[in-house]
């Protein structure tokens, strides 16, 4: 597939330049690939290791821009609490792209009802970047 190859040069060319910030957002584009591929695991792992990545490097908006692919992953896998959690997160973050946030109100909203009847799409606790992420490095 022409987009994996595109994405493990651009990851190789950053590892090579030493561009972290760089490397970090292509591994969110590798797990995005993933993602759209329903390979849910290899998604995981790319998005986690670009969340880790970007956390040693300050990147906040490449964090969060990361948890919201979690998140789209997390409601694939029927995680409701955990993906509305990192989702609004993402929307009330000020370092969050518009873009981004746009793709979370989009998930937000597009959510089927789970079967088992808890629909409700609201955290009791409100999480941080911080918490959100410690779970994942």
């Amino acid at each position: 597939d022409k987009s994996l190859q595109l994405a493990h040069e651009a990851i190789e060319l950053t590892r090579l330049r030493g561009a972290k910030y760089y490397e970090a957002r292509a591994l969110v584009t590798l797990g995005r690939i993933h993602l759209a591929k329903d390979e849910l695991d290899v998604s995981y792992k790319h998005l986690a290791d670009a969340i880790k990545l970007a956390r040693s490097h300050m990147a906040y908006s490449t964090q969060l821009t990361a948890l919201a692919f979690l998140g789209e992953l997390n409601l694939k896998q029927e995680r409701y609490e955990t993906a509305y959690g990192w989702l609004n997160l993402v929307l009330e973050h000020e370092s969050a792209e518009f873009w981004v946030k746009e793709k979370a109100r989009e998930l937000i909203a597009n959510v089927e009802k789970p079967r088992d009847g808890h629909a409700d799409k609201t955290i009791s606790a409100k999480l941080t970047l911080d918490q959100a992420v410690a779970e994942l490095v």
